[in-house]
């Protein structure tokens, strides 16, 4: 089943489910907003808005000599992040355009710069794992 980590931002993992459970019963207002984690995604649902997911997908991506890894990043303009730019070949495993970058094998992207994710991306050998986030409407 799926683990419930996070109710309304703040980790649950010391909590009992009496206590959680407690919280939503008594809670002011109808929103309630939780992370879940099933197998290696993570979702965030927004009960309230109910407009958009956000998952956290752990990635294996291979590159072939003709296509590289088939998808190219640039820094966005709103956050100091990487996004997924363009995707020009199929073998990006389900990575698409809009995808914010969060780790490259196990390297927060948020310490690396473009020229350094390039040359990571460029480095011998055929597979990286990432560490996706992707905000869907519902």
């Amino acid at each position: 089943g799926d683990k419930l980590l996070e109710l309304n931002g703040e980790s649950i993992s010391e909590r009992t489910a009496e206590d959680v459970q407690f919280e939503l019963m008594n809670k002011d207002g109808c929103e309630a907003v939780f992370t879940i984690e099933r197998g290696e995604i993570k979702i965030n649902f927004d009960w309230s808005s109910k407009k958009k997911i956000v998952e956290t997908l752990k990635v294996g991506v291979e590159k072939t000599i003709k296509d590289g890894y088939g998808f190219d990043f640039k820094l966005s303009s709103e956050e100091m992040v990487f996004i997924v730019n363009k995707i020009s070949v199929d073998n990006s495993n389900g990575v698409k355009v809009g995808d914010k970058l969060l780790y490259i094998n196990e390297i927060d992207a948020s310490m690396i710069k473009i020229d350094d994710l390039q040359s990571m991306l460029d480095t011998p050998g055929r597979s990286t794992t990432l560490v996706i986030e992707r905000t869907s409407k519902i």
